[in-house]
């Protein structure tokens, strides 16, 4: 999370605010999620053995939980995606799975037809797929 806000005031503070050692991170002021009542801290910007360097962020505090709501909740997260994924995915859990049906066969459309090739323009460049066609959100 790059945002949240001080606990007691409420004030909305922001990750990148960190590198200047702003009071309310110095003065170690409990943190909570921008979003619900989650409690969270600060992290600054690091460099990992391996090379790989990681911004600053807010963190959730260890056995601390997200609200059921709040957007930053795996959870409920996980679900709205499977909720929109036309029944090509479900929660099992908690993991987010792809349903595939037993007869893919039953996904191609009724009429095949050829595939338009690429623009006259556009040459050098050879598209090849099986049938049958998914659905486009596979």
């Amino acid at each position: 999370m790059y945002r949240a806000r001080i606990k007691d005031s409420g004030r909305e503070v922001f990750a990148v605010q960190i590198g200047d050692q702003p009071t309310w991170y110095t003065a170690k002021h409990p943190l909570i999620c921008s979003t619900c009542s989650a409690g969270v801290h600060g992290k600054g910007t690091y460099v990992k053995r391996n090379g790989s360097s990681y911004r600053a962020h807010f963190a959730l505090n260890p056995r601390a939980a997200h609200e059921a709501t709040c957007p930053f909740n795996p959870v409920e997260f996980i679900t709205s995606i499977a909720q929109g994924a036309q029944d090509l995915a479900h929660v099992e859990d908690g993991v987010l799975k792809l349903t595939l049906p037993s007869d893919v066969e039953d996904l191609a459309s009724p009429q095949q037809t050829a595939p338009e090739g690429p623009p006259h323009a556009v040459t050098g460049q050879q598209i090849d797929t099986v049938a049958p066609p998914l659905p486009p959100l596979l």
